[in-house]
């Protein structure tokens, strides 16, 4: 068994690290699931449909069980779900270009005279 040195590890995770950023992960459309706590849960399209069903029933189901983006099994109180929201590459664009309309508004407004 090969012995691996700490400097050796930190190289090799490096590499892997510049490796990865190189290719730029593309997000598409997806949903933000939003809780009481403010825990924020990232879901894919057709998740969100089979959520939003489950939500929908007459007979709401006290747990409801999903998967989010990257994999993670997760289970919620249907009561502590406060907001599905969809995201997608036109709408975040959108959200950044209106936030440099504001940012540069707000500048334009400051006076840090005192009078």
């Amino acid at each position: 068994m090969t012995q691996v040195t700490q400097e050796e590890y930190v190289q090799h995770t490096n590499r892997r690290s510049e490796e990865h950023e190189r290719i730029p992960p593309e997000a598409g459309d997806y949903f933000v699931i939003q809780t009481r706590d403010s825990s924020w849960f990232y879901v894919s399209t057709v998740m969100a449909r089979a959520i939003d069903q489950r939500l929908d029933r007459f007979l709401r189901p006290r747990w409801i069980t999903f998967v989010d983006i990257s994999g993670s099994r997760i289970r919620l109180r249907t009561e502590d779900i406060v907001s599905m929201v969809q995201s997608t590459p036109m709408s975040r664009a959108e959200d950044r270009a209106f936030a440099r309309v504001r940012y540069a508004e707000d500048g334009e407004d400051r006076n840090w005279d005192l009078p």
